[in-house]
């Protein structure tokens, strides 16, 4: 291929599908989506790029090809993280309505919602889904106890931000697969990726 740099990649069409070829030759670990969170974060990032993207391969001393059906699954992923990227609520507290009477109530707020966002949508999508749901969960129950009107709406505001985040999650083929399998999952855990992703590996012939 092509790309020779340990990590290169390039979209490229072949047999009527746009193929995404990455160099993992130098990697010393197997390329596999279902078992490494910063794999599947890398192929992400590279999805938004090249959203018409239909297979996924990986050159190793194999050849480790994920077809469509589980491309179009990480293709979905993508374009959530996309959409939220672009959306200024979710990246700059103005954008939630920001008040200084409030501000207090904001603390972290802003940093575990990009972590939402910028880490765990891109590398543990499930884990995203669970932990948003959580938040969004213990953040209404908060809302009945507030008595200040500024963060009354400070509070609101932000399970909006989330709510959004949530619902294109729920609504996705990957939440929809696993969706009767979420009790007990913790993040970080690989295991479940493994009845959804499977790669075909092939061995690649040295012609000498």
């Amino acid at each position: 291929m092509s790309t020779q740099k340990e990590g290169g990649y390039q979209v490229v069409r072949e047999g009527g599908e746009n193929v995404l070829k990455v160099n993992a030759v130098g990697w010393n670990y197997t390329p596999s989506i279902e078992d490494n969170a910063n794999i599947m974060g890398n192929v992400i990032d590279k999805l938004v790029e090249s959203a018409s993207v239909t297979k996924i391969i990986f050159f190793q001393q194999k050849k480790f090809i994920y077809h469509n059906d589980q491309t179009q699954i990480l293709l979905e992923i993508a374009s959530i993280y996309n959409d939220m990227i672009k959306s200024k609520r979710i990246l700059n507290i103005s954008g939630w309505g920001f008040e200084e009477s409030a501000a207090r109530f904001y603390g972290n707020k802003l940093s575990e919602t990009q972590y939402l966002i910028l880490n765990l949508l891109r590398t543990d999508p499930i884990g995203c889904y669970v932990e948003t749901k959580r938040i969004v969960r213990e953040e209404k129950i908060l809302l009945g106890r507030d008595s200040d009107e500024s963060v009354i709406k400070a509070r609101s505001n932000y399970i909006a931000v989330l709510s959004d985040l949530l619902e294109m999650l729920k609504n996705s083929r990957l939440i929809k697969f696993v969706e009767n399998k979420l009790e007990g999952h913790r993040i970080g855990e690989r295991e479940i990726y493994r009845d959804i992703f499977r790669e075909m590996i092939f061995f690649i012939l040295k012609l000498t």
